[in-house]
This record gives structure tokens, C-alpha cells and sequence, in this order.
């Protein structure tokens, strides 16, 4: 377990005025500095790591931090738990928060071009370079059926497997998704051209 509590401590103690403004600036920039520590971890480290790092930093700042009121028992109240999706909130800046819920769309894969899938790009933010996506369902990698529109942020991309925030918006992005579509039909109608004149002279 990291020794957070010491390096908060130390890090009080540097402060020029020790103001409750002070300290809550101060864990704000400890959280966003672990969370850029964890996705920069090489190999990637699995998501119950990230989860439990933070609720350990949570830990700290609350150890550290002076009550400004009597606090409840533990066997009254339970402990909050850091949830990714809680989580996503210091990784959008506070406007992309704002027009997107917590819901995410778990895993995301196909098999055999078959499943589900995000398309299209648009609406880059200038402050947290999130931009807009849309999760199909596909078939044979075509974009069939809109399943909803993110917010999203890639955290590490490999050739095989993308690791990924996203925030899921209200609505669907229907200029997105007209044009995913149209790209998609002409892209297929293509594919039947070609396919037709490779069956006719071969």
C-alpha cells in the first residue's frame, strides 16, 4: 500500500497558507496525479488496481483532513465506494461531465465482425480532448444498429484492444450516425460491385 498519507501530510506542510481552499486544490491535483500515474502503468494495469488505488488516496485525504463536523460511526454509515464511472468524472473536464451521465457501455468487442463496435469522431472538446463516438451493433463490421452516443477519451491503444473512458450523453448524435450510415452503405455497395465483377470474370 502506497504511504499516501505521508506524502499528503508533507505536502500540507509546504503549503504557504494552510486554508481549507488550500487543501481541497491540493487533493484535487493528487487525484488527477495518480489517475495519470495509473493509465501511464506499463503493462496496463487492470481496472480493480486503478479502483482500489484511488479508494486508498479517498483513504488518506480523509485521515488527513480535519473534520468540520462529529463523524459517523462506521457501523452507522458505510464508507463510499470510488466506482470507475465516479471515477470518469476526473477525467472529463466539468462541461463534458455536465451534458453526460455516469452510464458506460461495459465491455465493448465483436467476434468474427459481429457484435459491438464505436464509430465515427466529432465534437472534439478543447479542454479535455474527449470527442463524441457511437457504439453500434455490427454485422460483418457494418454499422447496423445505434446502440447510444459517448463522450469518450482513449486512455492506451494497441493494435488488438483500446482501453477507454467514456460518459454516455442523453441522446443519440444523429449527424454521427446519418453519416456513419452513409459511409457504411456506400462502403457495402462498393464491396458488391467488386464482388460481383471478380464472380463475373473470373
Amino acid at each position: 500500500m502506497s504511504d499516501y498519507v505521508g506524502l499528503l501530510n508533507r505536502a500540507i506542510l509546504n503549503l504557504e497558507q494552510n486554508t481549507p481552499e488550500a487543501r481541497f486544490e491540493l487533493y484535487d491535483r493528487a487525484r488527477h496525479a495518480l489517475l495519470r500515474q495509473l493509465e501511464a502503468a506499463e503493462p496496463p494495469l487492470p481496472d480493480s488496481r486503478v479502483v482500489r488505488e484511488q479508494q486508498q488516496l479517498e483513504e488518506a485525504i480523509r485521515q488527513v483532513e480535519p473534520p468540520s463536523k462529529p463523524r459517523t460511526p462506521p457501523s452507522q454509515k458505510a464508507q463510499p465506494q470510488v466506482t470507475r464511472t465516479a471515477a470518469s468524472r476526473e477525467v472529463f473536464c466539468s462541461h463534458c461531465v455536465a451534458e453526460s451521465t455516469d452510464e458506460t457501455p461495459g465491455d465493448v468487442s465483436t467476434l468474427n465482425g459481429i457484435g459491438r463496435k464505436f464509430y465515427g469522431s466529432s465534437s472534439p472538446c478543447p479542454e479535455c480532448a474527449s470527442v463524441i463516438r457511437t457504439l453500434w451493433w455490427t454485422f460483418i463490421e457494418a454499422p447496423v444498429i445505434p446502440l447510444g452516443s459517448y463522450r469518450y477519451k482513449t486512455s492506451q491503444e494497441t493494435i488488438n484492444r483500446a482501453r477507454f473512458w467514456c460518459r454516455k450523453l442523453p441522446g443519440r448524435h444523429w449527424p454521427q450516425i446519418w453519416r456513419t450510415w452513409g459511409i457504411g452503405l456506400v462502403a457495402t455497395v462498393a464491396a458488391g460491385i467488386a464482388l460481383y465483377i471478380y464472380e463475373s470474370y473470373k
